[in-house]
C-alpha cells in the first residue's frame, strides 16, 4: 500500500542530483508524490518524475547524457552558458509534451524577469517552463513564455512549497543548497556561498511549511557546477533520506501529523 505526499525539490546546479537519492529513498517505502513543485534543477528532475521515471532510470539518464554545462561560444554576448545541451536531454527522453500529459500534476517555479516575482507554471508546453526554470541569470538566457520572460525561479523562490500548500498532504522539501561553513572557500565557492545566502531568509521561510524538511549536510562541500560526481551527489542524498525517513515515519505521514523536520 503506498503512501501519498507531496514533492518540493529545490534548486542547486548540480547539487540537485541528490533529489535522486531522496526519490530512490521514498520508492522503498512506498511513498509516493502525488503532487511535484521543482526549481532549476528540481524543475528538471521534478519533470522526469511526474512523467513516469523512477529514480535509477532518471540517474542512468543523468550519466549516459553526460549532464553538464556548455560555453555559449556563438552568442556568447548573450549569455555565457548555452542551454542546448539540458534542451536536448529533455526532447529526448520527455515521453509528455504538456503539463497535462503527466502521470503526475507538476508546478514548474519560474521568476518574471521583469518583476522578480514568482510564477507557478502547470498548464501548457513543458519543455519552456522547465528551460525557464532552469535559466540561470546571466549564465543563460532568460526564456519567452506567453510574451513574457522568465529565468530561474530559484532566484524568487528556491523552495517552492506555495502551489502546494492547499493539497492537503504532508509536504516533504528536499533542499540541496547547504551553506558552506569552512571559512578556507574558493572563490567559486564564495560566489556560490554568497548567492545562497541572498536566497537563505525565503527557504527557511517555506520550510516552515514542510512536514518533512531533507537538507543533505554534505553537499556543502560540493559544486553546484560539478559534473563528475553524480553517483556521489545521488549517494549523498539518500544516505541523508534514508537517515530521516524511517519506516515507522510512514504511518505519521499517511495522516499527515508529522511534526517539521527542521
Amino acid at each position: 500500500m503506498s503512501t501519498y505526499i507531496s514533492l518540493v525539490l529545490s534548486g542547486g546546479g548540480m547539487r540537485g542530483c541528490a533529489h535522486i537519492g531522496v526519490l530512490k529513498r521514498l520508492e522503498e517505502l512506498s511513498i509516493k508524490p502525488r503532487f511535484i513543485s521543482g526549481t532549476s534543477i528540481g524543475a528538471i528532475i521534478g519533470v522526469l518524475i511526474a512523467d513516469g521515471y523512477s529514480a535509477d532510470e532518471i540517474q542512468a539518464i543523468f550519466l549516459k547524457s553526460k549532464f553538464g554545462f556548455d560555453f555559449n561560444y556563438l552568442r556568447f554576448t548573450e549569455a555565457l552558458l548555452s542551454s542546448k545541451r539540458i534542451e536536448d536531454i529533455l526532447k529526448k527522453h520527455l515521453r509528455s509534451k504538456t503539463f497535462e500529459d503527466l502521470k503526475t500534476p507538476l508546478h514548474v517555479c519560474v521568476t518574471d524577469y521583469h518583476t522578480g516575482k514568482a510564477e507557478y507554471l502547470h498548464t501548457g508546453k513543458l519543455l519552456p517552463a522547465v528551460l525557464a526554470s532552469s535559466a540561470i541569470p546571466l549564465l543563460y538566457k532568460p526564456v519567452k513564455i506567453e510574451g513574457k520572460l522568465f529565468v530561474d525561479g530559484g532566484v524568487s523562490r528556491n523552495l517552492p512549497t506555495a502551489p502546494l500548500k492547499d493539497k492537503n498532504l504532508p509536504i516533504v522539501g528536499v533542499h540541496v543548497n547547504p551553506l558552506l561553513k569552512s571559512s578556507k572557500k574558493s572563490m567559486t565557492q564564495k560566489i556560490d556561498h554568497n548567492m545562497h545566502l541572498l536566497l537563505l531568509e525565503k527557504t527557511l521561510e517555506a520550510s516552515r511549511d514542510c512536514s518533512i524538511y531533507i537538507e543533505p549536510e554534505k553537499l556543502s562541500t560540493h559544486s553546484m557546477f560539478e559534473t563528475k560526481t553524480i553517483t556521489q551527489l545521488v549517494e549523498i542524498g539518500y544516505s541523508k533520506a534514508k537517515s530521516v525517513l524511517e519506516p515507522e515515519l510512514v504511518l505519521g505521514l499517511s495522516g499527515g501529523n508529522l511534526e517539521s523536520g527542521l
